[in-house]
């Protein structure tokens, strides 16, 4: 075990220096770094709409940890991650460095923080690249198990307080890493970053509700048209329009990249344009048709706290006086959180839907007990064959779907996959491919 640790550590490093050597034949590239607890995918791809139409743009796809991104910028993608496929990789990156001269004015680049420790953490990814421009999203309690010892005080409201400050004084390293010649883009209305504000070096440019912000949102409207929501930056006052659902944060996240290419001389009126075919990363609030007339919400990419309460008020709204059926997964990796995350989770499902279907361990173990007490409508499953076979049954005209869960272990892409009406649509599902179809299995 410890030689195997140890040989990874060694790979990172040497991904790491052949990924730098690799950045230097960019010198002129600006290099922008988007992290956050959720929202990093929908707003990369936002940000790379936007200045692919004006200029050659770079971005981590698929990449955002201590190994996907020194790998993305190689021009490297591990496919199995087996040992002989990281051997690949270790060969591949210094051939990479000689024969992969790809040119470009931007590098966009999500960076995620699992950890408050190394290779992990902020910290360990700006040893890797160190962002011109700098784009914090949000902080919230998701991957909370690797930050349990950071806070001793188990009472769980403020523990919850406690681990969402620590997560944000990790993510917020981004924006104090960049500059003074640099732009920062971050949220006004966030308490958790509000000290670190003045600590910043860079130009600052913010964004909420608040009248203080530089771009402020004025009001967002959901519908099974789509989204729409209007916000005023420099005296005017603008519109954006998405042909997809959205959760009613979402407009912190498109805006936030509207407001990163203003700072870096876009019009906002040429962004707004950009973005109007823009289209959520698959998994991520997509709508679908299901058998019998009913309709599925597929927000199955992943789940914490914050979303789920955010996808199951979706559920709520639009399918307003219809049977609301919440199809939900576990949400992993909260550690100590986990339980009363799970009981929370309860009352919101009775306030938001009609009707639940729980997947997992955690959701067994501490929702479905709640439910049941209140005698709400509620089936729970460990095994998914058994899910399936309870889900085709439920598809009745006029239904509504929310499913949503997180990745490892519960894959709820599954329970979409059963639920919809034309199966063309499975290629527009997350999580596809020969990798992850052995993951599901």
């Amino acid at each position: 075990m410890k030689l195997r640790s140890t040989l990874g550590l060694f790979l990172l490093s040497y991904f790491r220096f052949f990924a730098k050597l690799q950045l230097r034949k960019n010198r002129r590239a600006i290099t922008i770094g988007i992290t956050g607890s959720y929202g990093k995918t929908s707003a990369r791809l936002a940000l790379y709409t936007i200045l692919s139409s004006r200029a050659r743009v770079k971005h981590s796809r698929h990449a955002n940890s201590e190994t996907g991104l020194p790998l993305n910028i190689l021009g490297l993608q591990a496919h199995t991650y087996s040992s002989l496929d990281w051997l690949r990789l270790a060969l591949f990156a210094p051939l990479k460095l000689l024969t992969n001269w790809e040119k470009y004015d931007y590098y966009i680049a999500e960076m995620g923080v699992d950890s408050p420790l190394p290779p992990k953490n902020m910290q360990y990814l700006l040893t890797i690249l160190r962002p011109e421009v700098g784009i914090i999203l949000n902080a919230a309690p998701v991957h909370t198990q690797a930050f349990d010892s950071l806070v001793l005080d188990r009472e769980p409201a403020r523990k919850l307080a406690k681990l969402t400050s620590a997560i944000a004084r990790e993510k917020f390293k981004l924006a104090l890493s960049v500059d003074s010649k640099g732009l920062v883009v971050a949220p006004i209305g966030q308490k958790e970053f509000a000290e670190y504000f003045a600590k910043v070096q860079a130009r600052l440019l913010t964004f909420g509700k608040s009248s203080s912000a530089t771009l402020r949102i004025i009001s967002s409207h959901l519908s099974v048209k789509g989204y729409l929501t209007k916000f005023s930056y420099q005296g005017n006052i603008y519109s954006l329009a998405l042909k997809d659902i959205a959760p009613p944060g979402f407009s912190d996240t498109l805006l936030a990249c509207v407001l990163t290419a203003a700072g870096l001389g876009v019009p906002v009126s040429h962004s707004l344009n950009a973005l109007s075919d823009y289209r959520p990363p698959k998994g991520r609030m997509r709508l679908f048709s299901g058998k019998n007339d009913s309709h599925i919400i597929d927000s199955s990419y992943n789940a914490n706290p914050a979303t789920m309460l955010e996808a199951l008020k979706v559920l709520h709204q639009l399918a307003g006086r219809k049977r609301k059926i919440a199809v939900l997964g576990d949400m992993q990796e909260l550690g100590t959180l986990s339980k009363s995350s799970h009981k929370a989770l309860a009352s919101q499902i009775v306030k938001y839907a009609d009707q639940a279907i729980l997947y997992g361990e955690e959701t067994t173990k501490h929702t479905f007990p709640l439910l049941e007490k209140m005698n709400f409508p509620v089936r729970h499953f460990t095994d998914f064959p058994s899910l399936a076979k309870e889900l085709s049954l439920l598809s009745k005209p006029g239904s509504w779907f929310l499913v949503k869960g997180s990745q490892n272990k519960i894959y709820l892409e599954r329970a979409v996959e059963v639920l919809l009406k034309d199966k063309k649509d499975i290629a527009n599902l997350c999580r596809r491919g020969k990798y992850w179809d052995r993951r599901r299995k």
